[in-house]
């Protein structure tokens, strides 16, 4: 088990790249095993001031979800972003768990289900012109994944945050030391939690290249 990566030796504009090697375990693994897994509990165990995060969902990985729970209880403001469909379900076991536990988790619930009245609405104007084999009316992904911590780190990558995809499953995080790059991320991430703005509804962020 690795419980601690050792951020002390990033500096500003360092960026560190983890694989999870499919190989490694029979089955998926519920705790930190890799320096993938360990390399975000660190980050959420010594954040001081903010945890601006934005996932899929949230499955098994309970180091992390305790990590969370202990960084909201210390002071720390924890925001995040999860996916629902127009069901108000997410398929990930423990999401509901984490949205319950923080009560500072806010979904794409609502933005779903206005998309799902804009495509009824036409298929009741236009009638065989659109059916419901032409597009999904149960609801867009919201499938982003990243946590900005203290406006200084961004870890992101394919991981969702869930056993299989952190410690079975080939998967690969950055975690990036940036205030420029966090600024950047924080953007979308505002956009979702403070704007309610999802999927098409969001503005596109400029590149920042300078």
């Amino acid at each position: 088990k690795i419980n601690y990566y050792n951020l002390s030796e990033m500096q500003e504009g360092d960026i560190k790249i983890f694989f999870v090697d499919p190989l490694r375990f029979k089955r998926p693994q519920n705790n930190s095993v890799n320096e993938l897994t360990a390399s975000l509990l660190s980050l959420i165990n010594t954040a001081k001031t903010s945890i601006n995060f934005a996932i899929y969902g949230f499955s098994g990985e309970d180091d992390l979800m305790n990590a969370l729970i202990n960084a909201q209880k210390r002071g720390v403001v924890v925001q995040g972003i999860t996916d629902k469909d127009i069901y108000d379900i997410n398929i990930y076991k423990d999401t509901q768990k984490l949205i319950s536990t923080l009560k500072t988790i806010k979904t794409d619930y609502y933005e779903d289900k206005k998309n799902e009245k804009i495509e009824r609405e036409k298929i009741e104007k236009y009638g065989k012109r659109f059916s419901t084999d032409d597009f999904d009316i149960r609801s867009m992904i919201m499938h982003d994944k990243f946590f900005v911590v203290d406006n200084s780190y961004v870890w992101t990558g394919s991981t969702n945050i869930s056993e299989n995809c952190m410690t079975y499953n080939a998967n690969n995080s950055v975690l990036i030391k940036s205030k420029k790059v966090a600024n950047i991320y924080n953007q979308e991430f505002n956009q979702m939690y403070n704007e309610g703005k999802f999927h098409l509804s969001k503005k596109t962020i400029p590149n920042n290249e300078n």
